[in-house]
């Protein structure tokens, strides 16, 4: 007997001579990787497997579980399930890690009645979020998820969830279908449902034929219905204000109500479960009106960005006014603001006209206003300065004098007159600034101009030791004197190898005697300088000594 066996790992066949026949040798299970399930979770011996295994067993934390011989098992435990698969002589095993969370046992939802809008067609606004908790019943609100649907199929797919802030699409009764699902397991749900009912309510919208009436002074006003509405209790958000006794359609009192805003509101007791219906409408009870006004400040700058308002004086002001004032000031009429940037300078006179309103007579009001020129603070020194022969200077001040400063505590300024003492102060560049102080509106303002201060040049210098051996990596520094400072360094003949900071390079120079010259230019009024010094590069010495014929070092 001769064994043919096919390189598929998947089916091996061992042929019998002269049967005809074949013995399937390749077994695997392969149920899937780790799940969790909701109450429990069917497991599939070959869910990833394309073999077909005679025969299952399955195991629990490896324990055989009695009668669990199918190819499916229905896992309501949370633990390692094993499944062990026969293929003839042949067998393969797999394992899971199952976890299995409790199934979900939602609340039972009330339902949910509201109150019909003005509109009465039988559409009204929910608010699902409302329902969260009887939906949840004893489940944690931060481990499971409420979701509205308008159909149960929606709901079970996890579908087209409606926004909590819902208007009913069936006018009067709706059913809509509520799902609960494990936050951390999507696949975990129950579905439930909620009927929505709308209950018609009536009308209470009412007006009064104006918003203001004038304290003590005319017909007292009385409320009207809407189209549809009814009058019925009316009351006022201040004792403030006083109906007429014994009427029920809001006459106020003109005569005891005191000056001030109020909000009416008319009510109609509930019926048939519905709340009491309100309805409000605000009006103005005006005192005999002052129009005097002010502005935040009396003085503002030409360059201000402000856009002052007026402030009324009287508490019982008129809210409506007509504002002007003289040519060259920028003012909205209405409102009274005033636009600084553009306005001319100088004093304004603002004038506030109340013009006659609710039986309340017209007033005028006045106030003044200063625009005060922004200061200059704009000056000018010479740019450069010689320390050694320049006058101290002092600043040629085109706009306001103010206090002036240096930016460095080394040099001495006068901060009245600007004038800088050149004598001790240090060379270099400086800042002087001159600073107005704030006044009359206008904020401190700052100019700033630089100067540069300069002293003559001296150029001396040489190097010491005047001979130096052409040697590798070797340099020859120049020592500056009396104050020296490097300058422009030139030579002759050619041949020297020299850096900008008179530095020569011993090895790349040639042999030979140089005369080095350090050029300072003058700058401003300051003289420059000129000094030369001269420098010898010689070759390295090299000597040799032996003895007795045989031994010879190298210098």
């Amino acid at each position: 007997m001769v064994p043919l066996v096919t390189s598929d790992c998947t089916r091996l066949i061992l042929e019998f001579p002269g049967t005809g026949t074949s013995t399937n040798f390749c077994c695997d299970v392969s149920i899937r990787p780790d799940v969790i399930g909701c109450g429990s979770y069917t497991l599939n011996a070959i869910a990833y497997s394309a073999s077909t295994p005679n025969s299952y067993q399955w195991y629990f934390n490896n324990s055989v579980i009695p009668g669990a011989t199918n190819v499916l098992y229905e896992a309501t435990q949370s633990e390692v399930y094993k499944v062990v698969g026969t293929c003839g002589l042949n067998t393969d095993t797999d394992e899971i890690s199952v976890t299995i969370v409790p199934a979900i046992v939602p609340g039972t939802v009330a339902d949910y009645v509201v109150c019909d809008d003005a509109v009465l067609d039988g559409l009204a606004s929910f608010n699902l979020s409302n329902l969260n908790t009887q939906a949840l019943g004893a489940l944690p609100a931060d481990e499971y998820t409420v979701t509205y649907h308008l159909t149960a199929e929606a709901a079970a797919l996890g579908q087209g969830a409606l926004d909590p802030a819902f208007t009913n699409t069936v006018p009067f009764d709706q059913t809509l279908y509520i799902r609960v699902t494990k936050g951390d397991l999507p696949t975990c749900y129950e579905v439930i449902t909620v009927q929505l009912h709308v209950i018609a309510v009536p009308l209470g919208s009412f007006t009064y034929s104006a918003n203001e009436y004038c304290n003590n002074i005319g017909t007292n006003p009385f409320a009207t219905p809407d189209t549809g509405a009814s009058l019925g209790t009316f009351t006022a958000d201040s004792p403030n204000l006083f109906f007429v006794a014994g009427t029920t359609n809001g006459e106020i009192d003109l005569a005891q109500t005191l000056p001030g805003t109020y909000v009416i509101t008319n009510t109609l007791i509930g019926t048939n479960g519905c709340p009491d219906v309100t309805a409000t409408f605000t009006v103005t009870i005006t005192a005999p009106v002052a129009a005097d006004f002010h502005y935040p400040a009396e003085f503002y700058c030409s360059n201000g960005t402000e856009t002052p308002a007026p402030i009324m004086d009287d508490a019982n002001a008129a809210a409506v006014s007509s504002f002007t004032s003289d040519s060259g000031l920028i003012l909205d009429a209405v409102t009274g603001i005033i636009t600084i940037n553009g306005s001319t300078v100088g004093t304004h006179t603002i004038t506030n006209t109340i013009a006659a309103a609710g039986g309340c007579s017209q007033v005028v009001a006045t106030t003044t206003i200063t625009i005060t020129q922004l200061p200059d603070a704009s000056f000018t020194y010479n740019v450069n300065y010689c320390k050694d022969t320049d006058s101290d200077p002092t600043p040629l001040v085109t706009g306001v004098a103010g206090t002036f400063t240096i930016n460095s505590t080394a040099v001495t300024i006068d901060p009245v007159s600007g004038k800088i003492t050149l004598e001790t102060a240090p060379t270099g560049s400086y800042i002087i600034t001159n600073t107005v102080a704030a006044a009359d509106g206008c904020g401190q303002v700052t100019a700033t101009f630089t100067i540069l201060i300069s002293a003559n040049g001296v150029a001396d210098f040489s190097y010491v030791d005047g001979t130096y051996c052409k040697a590798a990596n070797a340099t020859a520094s120049p020592t500056f004197t009396n104050n020296g400072t490097a300058g422009v360094f030139t030579f002759t003949p050619a041949g020297l190898v020299i850096n900008a900071a008179g530095v020569v390079d011993l090895n790349l120079s040639a042999v030979g005697t140089y005369d080095v010259t350090n050029t300072i230019n003058g700058t401003g009024n300051c003289t420059g300088d000129v000094a030369t010094a001269t420098i010898i590069i010689v070759e390295q010495l090299v000597g040799q000594i032996s003895y007795n014929g045989q031994l010879s070092v190298n210098l």
